[in-house]
């Protein structure tokens, strides 16, 4: 019955609270392909609109939704709306937001490459065309965005995205809008680099299989645990390095005996 109503807040999965994740993406995914093809549908009922208006149109709408989102969020926040609907989505309503600045960025090189050339020419000069300061530079700037993130979310209190709990929404918003461009920069920066590679590719494990490493933590070290429901911020990032190693130990396990269970061939 927990799997089929799969929110985490109905005390029916706490075999494994962070599935939550699954349903609420699933929900995330439903509500903008709902917005695309209806706006699709506008577009084509509007067959006069020129290329330069329909993607006005897109960008319009996309930026509403995204924006009533956002408003969403305050609202389930400071009214203190203890919502629990089927599918997580409740809080997929509140996080649709960065789902849909995400789709805005992948449409930028392809419908305003002007943007993107004007950038590359400014960084060029710059840089001189010097790579490695063009690297250099992208790490500083992700650098000064993570400090960011570190020092509000310090004087912003708790924050949890689960159950829309947040001690100050706004801050909420532009940690996790700053942490999200400093890890763009950082992979820019870095380019191809493997470690990153094989650990994206295993995001997906890595987010099924965590409590249960946090299980381990919690029975060999009680102290250790304590610290990290305090949000204690160096053992939290000791502790989730710990948490990505085994998960992608296990997850090497499943995928060569048991592949089926993390959607693998």
């Amino acid at each position: 019955m927990g799997m089929l109503y799969a929110n985490s807040e109905t005390g029916l999965m706490n075999w494994n609270r962070p599935l939550w994740f699954l349903p609420c993406l699933f929900c995330i995914e439903c509500i903008w392909f709902a917005v695309l093809k209806l706006t699709e549908k506008t577009i084509a009922i509007g067959k006069s609109l020129s290329g330069k208006h329909q993607n006005t149109v897109v960008d319009c709408t996309a930026a509403s939704v995204i924006l009533l989102s956002f408003t969403f969020m305050y609202y389930i926040t400071y009214s203190h709306s203890n919502f629990i609907w089927p599918l997580e989505s409740e809080t997929a309503l509140s996080m649709c937001s960065y789902f849909g600045i995400g789709l805005m960025l992948r449409r930028i090189p392809e419908q305003y490459p002007g943007l993107i050339f004007g950038t590359r020419t400014f960084l060029n000069k710059i840089t001189k065309g010097r790579a490695r300061i063009k690297t250099v530079m992208l790490a500083a700037l992700a650098g000064v965005l993570f400090a960011f993130v570190i020092i509000l979310s310090h004087y912003a209190g708790h924050m949890d995205s689960r159950p829309d709990d947040f001690n100050n929404v706004t801050a909420y918003i532009l940690c996790s809008l700053a942490g999200s461009a400093a890890i763009i920069l950082i992979s820019r920066a870095v380019g191809k680099f493997l470690p990153f590679e094989y650990v994206g590719r295993r995001t997906l494990a890595i987010l099924v299989l965590h409590k249960f490493p946090l299980y381990i933590i919690e029975i060999l070290s009680p102290s250790v645990h304590a610290l990290i429901r305090k949000d204690y911020l160096p053992v939290c990032i000791a502790a989730d390095i710990v948490i990505v190693l085994l998960c992608l130990a296990v997850e090497k396990l499943l995928r060569r005996f048991a592949p089926i269970t993390i959607g693998a061939k």
